[in-house]
């Protein structure tokens, strides 16, 4: 699908700037990058301090928490361990309370390796974003629920295992994932890799809920995001618990290029052989390419079908299946993977 070139340089400008950071646009968010590019390194044991040293030089709190949120992505590594051990025990309580004597006991272990160790899991990461976003005075939350990848809170029960962030930032709440955003964790090197990722920085609240669900259903932010208004769990607005646990499942490309609307709804989808398959999804990026990684009977394979976008943004193609049984499908934005589907043909 060719897109004119015109509209294509507009992409090219635009590109960097995700539709959550709409808000910002005049912010300099390069200068706070670079302020916290200068104080890495720096020991957390004296938030006030640290605090100060990443927010002085900067105006406005867009910029101050940003410093402090990149600070703390790029000094603060995963501790793996310490999530096996947590991980192992939680998955053995059956009840809330058992699960909050565990936290409560596992809290001071959490922020002692932080201290020391400089590493932490995603309690640790909010923690300490929340911690230097207040001396900042920035007004910052630690959100609890379930993060939902290829591995976990997939169709089941789910288990709430996961903490993010809101902050309120010129008179608007925002979300974002610095455990996320800081690396990820390499099983063949048993090693954390470093790297950034912006993608879950000031998230729109529309993507961040297909792979984080909060506990409290008013820090989804789906309705208003200059306040927190009083949401239920029934409210039509938020999607079920078992709508989350059962919906594709989404990657950092996903946020990245702002996709909505997802079509089909589910991760599981039945299909009969040689009948197409359709995908939707809306976008406020130009797509020049689109391709799907297919992981069925046969062997990995790419297919690059045609598609068409209508001028609400809304992106349409299919696929017919030839071959019968299980097909995993990654639906890859310009080289990128954005979601996946799995497609049982009969």
């Amino acid at each position: 699908m060719k897109t004119p070139l015109l509209v294509y340089l507009l992409v090219l400008v635009s590109a960097s700037l995700h539709a959550q950071l709409a808000d910002f646009r005049n912010s300099n968010f390069h200068r706070a990058d670079s302020v916290a590019d200068v104080y890495f390194g720096e020991p957390v044991t004296d938030l006030p301090e640290l605090s100060r040293k990443l927010t002085a030089t900067l105006s406005g709190d867009d910029e101050k928490f940003r410093a402090l949120y990149k600070w703390v992505c790029n000094n603060i590594e995963f501790d793996y361990e310490l999530f096996r051990i947590n991980r192992e025990k939680r998955d053995k309580f059956d009840s809330p309370e058992a699960l909050h004597a565990w936290n409560k006991k596992l809290t001071p272990v959490v922020y002692q390796h932080l201290i020391q160790e400089r590493k932490t899991v995603c309690t640790g990461y909010a923690w300490l974003v929340q911690q230097l976003a207040q001396h900042a005075g920035i007004t910052c939350f630690i959100v609890d629920g379930y993060g939902r990848n290829a591995t976990v809170n997939v169709r089941k029960s789910g288990k709430a295992n996961h903490s993010w962030n809101a902050v309120m930032l010129n008179g608007k709440w925002y979300l974002c994932d610095p455990t996320w955003a800081s690396g990820s964790y390499d099983p063949d090197r048993d090693v954390f890799v470093k790297q950034y990722d912006d993608s879950y920085f000031l998230a729109d609240p529309k993507v961040f809920i297909r792979n984080h669900y909060p506990l409290d259903a008013q820090w989804t932010l789906l309705q208003d995001q200059h306040s927190i208004p009083e949401v239920t769990a029934s409210d039509p607005a938020l999607p079920t618990f078992q709508q989350f646990l059962n919906g594709p499942l989404i990657y950092a490309s996903a946020y990245r290029n702002h996709i909505t609307n997802l079509f089909p709804e589910t991760l599981d989808i039945e299909a009969t052989r040689n009948e197409p398959v359709h995908f939707r999804f809306t976008s406020d990026r130009v797509m020049d390419r689109i391709e799907l990684s297919v992981n069925g009977p046969d062997n990995p394979k790419i297919i690059k079908p045609e598609f068409l976008r209508n001028e609400a943004g809304m992106y349409s193609l299919s696929h017919a299946f030839t071959q019968k049984g299980r097909h995993i499908v990654h639906v890859m934005l310009n080289s990128s993977y954005a979601f996946t589907y799995i497609v049982t043909v009969r």
